[in-house]
């Protein structure tokens, strides 16, 4: 169990508030201690964390902090109309129109996103998301890929805010999400190892399974490819200008399938406070 002046320390140092001398140097901080942040969010197999709540407006930030183990910090680009942004005490990354270069992102070789995600047949995107506006131009919530692939290699599209789509390497999943009316939490679940076809891909939205409408379906225990120089990218794709017009106010990464029970204790908890 984490200590609580350690939970304490780490999220007031988030916010550039030192918590005084009495606080023992880095060298003795565990990953349970690193964790503490997440505490009421499930962490079994968690990749990656990002709160984004590194500032309330502006474009101040360098980078978006992991509050994982290991962390893997994403390196902001301020091109366009991207900027930190706070909703009803809820801070997050915002667009103001879509199709901007503006991203968090940063290349993957050689690091614990591919360490954990390449090969994997199971495992889970999750964010929360307020979106006001599309293009047809594919605006990407998450993606890892380079830009280069049509739709990349794992990434959550919309082009209409009434649809979602999930594309991994060659196959894809679309349903039917209506987007426009607030806040809302996002997990993309895959588990390739299942029976029936139609399964291995599956979205829920504030805790509710969608409604599949369309899409491929990936050979039965395929396991996610990712090649070289792709680049995890929040709000967008690396080397495009993908981004949607909305809010992007939380990201998470596990390589594993969280379960309905997972799913509906992390949506709690989200809507709440998706922030430290």
């Amino acid at each position: 169990m984490a200590v609580p002046w350690l939970a304490l320390s780490a999220c007031s140092f988030q916010h550039g508030v030192s918590v005084g001398d009495a606080s023992p140097p880095d060298t003795q901080r565990s990953d349970a201690d690193i964790d503490a942040p997440n505490e009421g969010l499930v962490s079994r197999n968690l990749v990656a964390r990002y709160f984004i709540d590194e500032a309330a407006a502006g474009q101040s930030p360098t980078q978006l902090t992991d509050a994982a183990a290991n962390p893997f910090p994403l390196a902001m680009t301020y091109t366009g109309t991207l900027s930190f942004t706070e909703v009803a005490t809820q801070r997050g990354l915002h667009w103001t129109t879509p199709g901007d270069l503006g991203r968090a992102s940063a290349p993957i070789d050689n690091t614990k996103i591919t360490m954990a995600l390449a090969g994997a047949k199971r495992w889970t995107y999750e964010l929360v998301v307020d979106l006001r506006n599309a293009t047809s131009g594919e605006c990407r919530l998450i993606s890892i890929g380079n830009g280069t692939a049509t739709y990349g290699d794992a990434a959550l599209i919309t082009s209409d805010l009434t649809t979602l789509r999930l594309h991994v390497d060659a196959t894809y999943a679309h349903w039917n999400v209506t987007f426009g009316s607030g806040r809302v939490v996002l997990h993309a679940v895959v588990d390739t190892t299942l029976a029936t076809s139609t399964s291995r891909y599956q979205l829920f939205v504030n805790g509710t399974q969608a409604l599949r409408i369309a899409g491929t379906v990936p050979v039965q225990d395929a396991g996610l490819v990712i090649p070289a120089n792709d680049y995890l990218a929040i709000g967008n794709v690396e080397g495009a200008g993908r981004s949607p017009g909305g809010d992007v106010y939380y990201a998470a990464i596990y390589s594993d399938a969280l379960t309905p029970a997972e799913i509906t204790a992390n949506t709690a908890r989200l809507l709440a406070n998706d922030d430290h």
